[in-house]
């Protein structure tokens, strides 16, 4: 009796700890939902894929596309988790001036995770239960919403947001937007997005579409899903038919199963780096008339993370 009384004494100074940890933990900064950046001629614009920590091939990349004062680099979510060395990423973004970044879906798992200390298994039970109590949790808050992730949280968030820390996670939330639009002198305009856009929603874009979409219904734009349901179509697809918008093109990633894929107005290069694939960066040299395109690739080959199998 003795000991059934001392477990359960036990469980609830756990319990207690657990959320006097929740309460001390600082807010996440808001993020911004769009930042909107004004490109000069002569500027360069490096978008690179999906790293998933994968810092050796990274700095590989950069190596070969040689950036430069006037580049700015631009990693397309996913930055973080999977790979060994998700902290030095964020340490990259966070020392790099010219650096910019767009929140992947696994990012904003591990900003959730570093903004609710010991409560992701009670996120993961309701959301299992198809009801989440959204008073239970701190959102990460965006500009346009509060936002909560709408699959499990996994083990790997939680590790990460730990190895990075709460002030770690807050700087990336202030660094970070769920997408970033540039205007080029010539008129048009590239948009960065780690999963996707659909045309036209720029100015009030969905957080989940920005970061979990791949499938819409293209009869009801609001029905969108990481996952193909019944007379769904690739997001991609809307932009190529008359009427989509003739000076905008999207910049993303998320898609690794497709691979790199470069089309007329969407340029997807997610080429599954984790998984021994390949590492993407899309290179823009900015010029008073448009811009030119060139695509740098390094191999992951020698860098396959344990637990993420190849394809």
């Amino acid at each position: 009796m003795t000991s059934i009384r001392v477990s359960a004494l036990a469980l609830v100074a756990l319990v207690c700890a657990c959320w006097a940890a929740a309460a001390r933990a600082p807010k996440l900064p808001t993020v911004q939902t769009v930042h909107r950046v004004a490109v000069e001629p002569g500027r360069r614009l490096l978008f690179v894929g999906d790293v998933h920590g994968m810092y050796a091939p990274f700095r590989m990349l950069l190596a070969e596309a040689g950036p430069d004062t006037d580049t700015t680099v631009v990693l397309l979510g996913d930055f973080l988790i999977r790979g060994p060395n998700s902290t030095a990423m964020a340490h990259y973004l966070l020392t790099n001036a010219h650096a910019d970044c767009v929140l992947g879906n696994n990012d904003i798992s591990v900003l959730f995770a570093a903004a609710n200390p010991g409560r992701i298994e009670h996120f993961n039970r309701q959301l299992e239960s198809g009801h989440v109590d959204a008073a239970d949790f701190r959102a990460v808050k965006f500009s346009s919403e509060a936002f909560l992730p709408p699959t499990a949280v996994k083990p790997d968030h939680v590790r990460v947001a730990a190895e990075l820390g709460r002030r770690t996670c807050a700087k990336l939330a202030a660094r970070c937007s769920a997408l970033t639009r540039y205007d080029l002198p010539s008129g048009d305009t590239v948009f960065a997005a780690h999963a996707g856009l659909l045309p036209g929603a720029w100015d009030a874009p969905r957080v989940y579409d920005l970061a979990w979409m791949k499938y819409v219904d293209p009869d009801d734009w609001k029905r969108t899903a990481k996952h193909p349901f019944p007379g769904a179509v690739r997001w991609t697809e809307l932009w190529d038919v008359p009427g989509a918008p003739a000076h905008a093109s999207v910049v993303y990633g998320h898609d690794a199963n497709r691979g790199i894929t470069l089309e007329h107005r969407t340029s997807g290069i997610d080429g599954a780096c984790a998984r021994g694939g390949q590492l993407a960066a899309l290179d823009y040299r900015v010029s008073a008339g448009g811009y030119e395109r060139a695509l740098h690739v390094v191999n992951c080959s020698d860098y396959v993370t344990p637990g993420y199998p190849a394809k």
